[in-house]
């Protein structure tokens, strides 16, 4: 995380860094899962899984806006690196400025600015 920590917003990247250290290619979501489900709960949002692994979370009354996007990461890798996607946490640097690792996606970021797990009590979309 000390590379990420002077990185803004400060939320966006606390949340960032602690999706990467919970392993979650395809078919092994659970720890991701429950963390988002946690998080989520942890604010008094009504959650839902379905049979699926789809997360529900409603954040008042009335649904005004749905966001949807996957959460499992597609495992890749360069063939000299040994590293288990389905135990190791990704690896962190700054690049060109930007946090990234070896998985980088920008659905990564989509994923922290839109879950409810900021710490400063704000539900942030978008």
């Amino acid at each position: 995380m000390n590379q990420l920590a002077n990185l803004e917003p400060k939320a966006l990247w606390r949340q960032f860094f602690n999706i990467t250290q919970l392993p979650h290619p395809s078919g092994c979501l659970d720890a991701l899962r429950n963390y988002i489900v946690e998080a989520a709960q942890s604010k008094g949002f009504e959650t839902q899984v379905d049979e699926a692994g789809n997360i529900l979370v409603r954040t008042g009354e009335a649904p005004k806006l749905c966001l949807q996007a996957h959460y499992d990461m597609v495992p890749q890798k360069n063939d000299d690196l040994v590293f288990d996607f389905t135990k190791d946490p990704l690896s962190l640097r700054i690049v060109d400025g930007r946090g990234g690792c070896h998985a980088f996606s920008d659905r990564f970021r989509r994923i922290c600015r839109t879950e409810v797990t900021d710490t400063d009590g704000a539900v942030v979309h978008g």
